[in-house]
């Protein structure tokens, strides 16, 4: 039985860690996504406002 604990114990633990490591690679890439879209939005907006008018101040 104690030897069965061990080895359960073992396996978890070593579970555990691959599943952190898949979790911080998901992250990584959820910010480098995040980061493309912002730029993405900043050059759209940079877009729409080539296309207006000035603005004449008063």
């Amino acid at each position: 039985m104690s030897q069965f604990r061990g080895e359960v114990r073992a396996e978890f633990a070593a579970t555990r860690a691959e599943l952190r490591d898949e979790i911080r690679a998901g992250d990584d890439e959820t910010r480098r996504y995040m980061r493309v879209l912002h730029e993405d939005v900043i050059a759209r907006i940079a877009t729409i406002g080539e296309g207006r008018p000035s603005r004449k101040k008063r």
